[in-house]
């Protein structure tokens, strides 16, 4: 999901040189707003090392545009410097005095956001989604929004008439791409993917959303192809833009823990880590990425391990949401169920992505000890709520929980759904395999036995899922 955005607090507008106004950035030097110009292209094209560097230039040409000092905290705020954001963020608060209508705006929601001021933040943005409505940023703008609230015919409707004026504007077809894949039309999404590499193959995001599309839809092998070719012909692009380049081992790794080659998806994983060194933000995605591998191995040291590198990086609520994860693979379910009411409590629950978190956390707790009614309805709450670009992940735990409480052909019934846009998805095929064998339906179960087979055939061969794979491949011989 790291193609679509990687901002954590700061309004992120698209300025490209070709659609801003020089009347709208307070400076008078031309030197700075050149620096600033091209250094919004390299943020934008998530090469933030360079924008970095054209920021520094635009700033110290004029040390009063408040504008470059918003950008500048943003770079520091996503590579984990906090002092520098914070330093940053404040000093274009303070030079907001002088900017145009529509810079105070931008710098005024960001600084609202920043001292916790959710309510005056939203009003500011408001403001400029009505004031600036014609401008291609301030579209980009509403499309982003529409997406994070799930409404994606509205995202399409901004980005395409972006494009229709600003064709070459690639950002739009990454997202237009993946508004498609979140309704789950992959044709679709596969196109304008391919419109993305093809409007901007001169960086590596387009290429990633590209091997995002394969990942989703069961293509594994061609993911780690893909981005294999990818490593080597652009090596020089991967030093340079170290995110991105720790963005696409990390999804080769996945790419690995899905064929059950979870050898190789650890040692790609630490390939991605020595890319980022000490990037905080982006550390812990890969931290993310291992601490769940491990909570499907059951390894609660693994877990713990990753869990502790990065707590103290990541906002409070992730944060105890990890660690009730913890809690319930050390079978600990007492402290587990009084975390999560603590949880509730500190939380402001009304929201969607919370609810969210509370019912995975429920229903893994309730799953946990076998209690499959409670895990399934927990679950279903949890699928109900848009916005996942896997939603098989919940939908495999909602489905296996039906299944393990009695309602086999619902089960069975769910399960073909995601094997219908997915007819590699590990988790869904040993499980269909498991429930049609239940149903005594022995030649369905043996055909999905055979394909999980053949997609882990380089699998490791001790690990939890393959040895249930070779129990039941027994089971099924024996029958």
């Amino acid at each position: 999901m790291n193609s679509m955005y990687k901002y954590y607090f700061l309004v992120l507008i698209i300025i490209l040189s070709s659609c801003g106004k020089k009347s709208e950035w307070t400076t008078k030097s031309d030197e700075a707003l050149d620096f600033y110009l091209k250094g919004r292209e390299a943020h934008v094209s998530f090469n933030s090392g360079k924008a970095l560097d054209l920021y520094k230039k635009s700033f110290q040409a004029d040390t009063s545009f408040a504008v470059v000092a918003l950008f500048l905290a943003d770079i520091y705020f996503d590579d984990g410097n906090k002092d520098s954001a914070k330093y940053f963020i404040e000093k274009s608060h303070q030079l907001v005095t002088k900017a145009s209508r529509y810079e105070k705006l931008i710098i005024n929601s960001t600084y609202a956001k920043f001292m916790g001021n959710g309510e005056k933040a939203k009003l500011m943005e408001d403001s400029l989604m009505t004031e600036y409505a014609d401008r291609l940023d301030v579209k980009a703008m509403i499309a982003r929004k529409a997406f994070a609230n799930a409404d994606y015919d509205l995202c399409r409707e901004k980005y395409f008439e972006i494009i229709e004026e600003y064709p070459e504007y690639a950002m739009a077809y990454n997202m237009i791409g993946y508004s498609y894949a979140m309704q789950g039309y992959y044709r679709d999404a596969q196109m304008y993917f391919k419109k993305y590499v093809e409007t901007a193959p001169n960086i590596l995001n387009p290429y990633d959303s590209m091997a995002e599309f394969y990942m989703i839809t069961g293509k594994y092998h061609e993911t780690i192809d893909f981005l294999g070719k990818l490593v080597d012909e652009k090596k020089s692009s991967l030093d340079q833009n170290r995110f991105l380049a720790a963005v696409i081992y990390l999804k080769i790794a996945d790419a690995y823990q899905n064929l059950g080659q979870l050898s190789k998806a650890i040692e790609y994983a630490e390939i991605a880590k020595n890319y980022l060194n000490s990037v905080q933000a982006a550390m812990h995605q890969i931290n993310n990425f291992l601490f769940y591998l491990y909570f499907d191995l059951d390894d609660v040291d693994g877990m713990k391990n990753e869990y502790d590198r990065i707590k103290s990086n990541i906002p409070k609520v992730e944060s105890n949401y990890l660690n009730i994860l913890v809690k319930i693979k050390e079978r600990n379910y007492i402290g587990a169920e009084k975390e999560i009411d603590d949880f509730c409590s500190k939380i402001q629950y009304k929201e969607k992505n919370y609810i969210k978190f509370v019912a995975i956390l429920e229903g893994e707790l309730a799953f946990a000890r076998e209690r499959y009614a409670v895990a399934s309805d927990k679950f279903k709450t949890a699928v109900g709520i848009k916005g996942d670009i896997y939603p098989a992940r919940i939908q495999n735990k909602y489905y296996i929980s039906l299944g393990l409480d009695g309602k086999i052909d619902e089960a069975i019934e769910g399960l073909e759904s995601i094997l219908a846009k997915n007819p590699n998805n590990p988790v869904s095929l040993i499980n269909i395999c498991q429930f049609y064998y239940e149903n005594d339906e022995v030649n369905k179960a043996k055909f999905y036995m055979q394909h999980l087979l053949k997609l882990w055939e380089n699998a490791d061969k001790d690990s939890p899922m393959m040895l249930r794979a070779m129990e039941l491949k027994q089971n099924l011989q024996d029958y």
